[in-house]
C-alpha cells in the first residue's frame, strides 16, 4: 500500500512490517487526519492524500479502517454487521443440507403464525419469505464488547474479527500508541504480521523506534 500525501515522499506500508508516520508539525498532523476521514467518507476526494494499492490503483474509503478512538471502537456498526450477515447467510447457503434445514425450520414458525392470525376475523398481510439476513436481524445477532476490556485486548479483538471478515481491509491507526507499552506494542505488531493485516500507525510525536518502519515529517516539513 502507498499513502500519497502531496509534496512529501509516497509512505509505503505492507501486511510483512509495520510501519509508523510520525507528523510533528501540530497543523500538517490534523489536517492529514481530517482528509483521510473525508477521503474514508468520500466527503471529498482531491490530489492531496491518496491511498493506492500495489497496482497503484486507488484504495476506496469502504476498504479502510481508520481507527480515532480505540477505546469507544465499534464491534457492531452497521457495516460490519451487514458484512458478518451476509458470510453468515453464503456459508448456509452453501450448505445444501443445512440450507433446508433452516427453510423448513422457517415454513414450520410461519405456519403457527398463520394459524394464529386465522383465529381474527381480520385480513392480514405478511411477508412469509424470511431469508438468513432478515433472521440474523430478528435475533439481533452481535459481536460481543465486553466494557471492561483493556486497550489491548480491544485492538487484538479489533485486528482478529476484521482479518477474518474483511480479510483484505487497511488499517489506519492514529495516536495507539500512547495507550500502550513497550511489550503491548511488539504483541500488537507481531500480531499483525501474524494476520498478515496491511496496516499504517499515524502519530504527532514518538520516541520508541523499536519493530516499526519509521517516516517523519519534522516541524519544519521535512523528512
Amino acid at each position: 500500500m502507498k499513502l500519497q500525501i502531496i509534496g512529501f515522499e509516497d509512505i509505503i506500508f505492507t501486511n510483512i512490517e509495520n510501519t509508523l508516520l510520525i507528523i510533528e508539525n501540530q497543523k500538517l498532523f490534523s489536517k492529514v487526519i481530517l482528509s483521510l476521514s473525508n477521503y474514508i467518507d468520500n466527503i471529498s476526494i482531491d490530489d492531496e492524500i491518496i491511498i493506492l494499492d500495489n497496482l497503484d490503483n486507488i484504495v476506496k474509503g469502504n476498504q479502510i479502517n481508520l481507527i480515532l478512538d480505540p477505546i469507544h471502537f465499534n464491534f457492531n456498526d452497521r457495516f460490519l454487521l451487514t458484512k458478518i450477515y451476509s458470510k453468515i447467510s453464503q456459508s448456509i447457503i452453501n450448505q445444501q443440507d443445512i440450507y433446508e434445514v433452516f427453510n423448513t425450520y422457517i415454513s414450520s414458525l410461519n405456519n403457527i403464525i398463520i394459524n394464529e392470525l386465522n383465529d381474527f376475523n381480520f385480513n392480514f398481510s405478511a411477508n412469509y419469505d424470511l431469508s438468513i439476513i432478515s433472521y440474523l436481524k430478528c435475533l439481533n445477532v452481535k459481536v460481543e464488547d465486553i466494557k471492561n476490556k483493556s486497550i489491548f485486548d480491544k485492538i487484538l479483538d479489533c485486528i482478529d474479527l476484521y482479518s477474518e471478515i474483511l480479510p483484505n481491509q487497511v488499517f489506519i491507526f492514529v495516536c495507539l500508541l500512547q495507550y500502550l507499552d513497550d511489550k503491548q506494542i511488539e504483541e500488537i505488531n507481531k500480531y499483525i504480521c501474524y494476520k498478515k493485516v496491511c496496516c499504517l500507525f499515524i502519530e504527532n510525536e514518538y520516541n520508541r523506534s523499536k519493530n516499526f518502519k519509521k517516516y517523519i515529517i519534522d516541524n519544519e516539513f521535512c523528512e
